[in-house]
């Protein structure tokens, strides 16, 4: 390890394990990413439109193996309804997190230390409420939200899975002399991940983690009780409002957007071959930009 630390710090995060996931699917997919010793980031939703995840007995067995090899069971809302933890009064918010910790406790021996919010969609008054209910870390997405003396830590998703030039950007991380190993969140859902196209393109993935040096794949309750101080300091630039907005403005710009959208289906159409090596390489210096704001780049 250049430095005597990772250059990467990747946490894969698949949203949405319910009492309506496909245990065998959930089973596969989860055999892959143990093939490769990958630790994955499980956002589980304890009722899911009101049906209760130890409904789906496969499931609930799956969950219990994923957590005893490593893997990490996170709280991912409590129903999944709309924006439920960005419009909903602070009482249910409140209601509904204590709810979602005492399941996880009951079904598996201890609370959740991370919370996911459905549609990566939060307001600031959330953060104490996590942190009183034993919370150490939130993960969400874009569009981000400003950080001001966060009570926990805050390791938010950038990269999606289908939208993302993964392996190239994995190595270009790994190749910059980063003074601080970077989160690199990348982020998905199990039915992503069903086509033999996209299965090969997340082994793909997977096997350029194992081989780029310098990349250390973890979960968010191993990245903050390891890198505690790294994590910080990647959020400090969020300490002013109009870095994120301009930040945001950025990262949704129509230019942008249309270029993720045509990376996403020429990779698909071409099975993962993308001809066009400028599209790719555009995007990896975006996604750079993006991940890595405190060089003042948005």
């Amino acid at each position: 390890m250049s430095g005597n630390h990772p250059k990467v710090l990747i946490i894969f995060r698949n949203d949405d394990l319910c009492a309506w996931s496909d245990p065998k699917h959930e089973s596969e997919l989860l055999r892959l990413f143990n093939d490769f010793k990958v630790p994955v980031t499980l956002g589980v939703v304890p009722k899911v439109r009101g049906w209760r995840l130890d409904e789906n007995k496969a499931i609930l067995r799956l969950l219990e193996r994923a957590q005893s090899d490593g893997h990490e069971l996170t709280l991912h809302g409590l129903m999944h309804d709309h924006h439920e933890f960005e419009v909903l009064p602070v009482s249910e918010l409140e209601r509904r997190l204590n709810e979602g910790q005492r399941l996880m406790q009951d079904w598996f021996g201890q609370p959740a230390m991370t919370f996911i919010p459905p549609d990566n969609a939060w307001r600031p008054e959330l953060l104490p409420i996590l942190a009183n209910e034993g919370f150490e870390v939130l993960s969400s997405g874009p569009p981000l939200l400003p950080l001001i003396s966060p009570p926990i830590f805050v390791v938010d998703a950038v990269a999606r899975f289908r939208f993302t030039p993964l392996k190239p950007l994995i190595r270009y991380l790994a190749s910059l002399p980063l003074p601080l190993p970077l989160p690199l969140v990348i982020y998905f859902h199990s039915w992503e991940v069903r086509t033999k196209a996209h299965w090969d393109r997340m082994k793909n993935i997977l096997q350029t983690i194992a081989e780029t040096p310098n990349v250390v794949a973890t979960t968010f309750s191993n990245a903050v009780r390891q890198f505690p101080n790294t994590i910080k300091v990647w959020t400090e630039w969020r300490q002013d409002r109009d870095m994120v907005q301009r930040w945001n403005n950025a990262f949704a710009h129509n230019r942008f957007y249309k270029k993720r959208l045509l990376f996403r289906y020429w990779t698909e159409v071409n099975a993962g071959n993308i001809p066009v090596s400028s599209l790719q390489n555009w995007l990896v210096e975006i996604f750079e930009a993006a991940l890595s704001s405190t060089n003042g780049r948005c």
